[in-house]
């Protein structure tokens, strides 16, 4: 077997064919493909409400070592109107608690597709998940409630 040197790498294997007949040897071609190669960097940055995030993303074809286009996208909501995607890279100026969360950098080839994860932590923002489990307390409708969290 031998690797050919063509722009989709292929390679070129010989196959036996053993009938009582002189062996006989048949060409057959495979190409060879790879899904994308994706890097992202920073993968995790935690700023505060009105700092800039600013993450890149490169995509390459492994085997021709192309740079390939990119799509970003954010999981589970919107991509934030402020958000500016240029050469495959995203910044939101003057980052929000809504914008926390997972962006995803997307690429594909003619194997597949592969991605990468920035996550954005807004520090000081936090989730309270409330479960109605315990019911040791109760308060009457209209009477105030407070939640304290240490």
């Amino acid at each position: 077997m031998r690797l050919g040197s063509a722009p989709s790498p292929t390679l070129l294997a010989l196959n036996k064919c053993t009938l009582p007949l002189p062996a006989l040897f048949y060409p057959v071609l495979y190409t060879v493909v790879v899904p994308p190669r994706v890097t992202i960097r920073p993968t995790t940055q935690t700023l505060r409400p009105g700092d800039v995030f600013q993450v890149s993303c490169e995509a390459f074809d492994p085997l021709t070592n192309q740079q390939l286009r990119v799509r970003w996208s954010r999981d589970r909501a919107d991509m934030s109107p402020s958000a500016n995607i240029e050469d495959g890279s995203l910044e939101i100026v003057s980052v929000t608690a809504p914008d926390a969360g997972l962006y995803r950098c997307t690429a594909d080839n003619e194997a597949g597709a592969n991605f990468g994860v920035a996550e954005l932590v807004i520090f000081g923002h936090f989730r309270v998940i409330f479960s109605s489990v315990y019911t040791g307390w109760r308060k009457k409708r209209g009477q105030p409630s407070s939640l304290q969290i240490f």
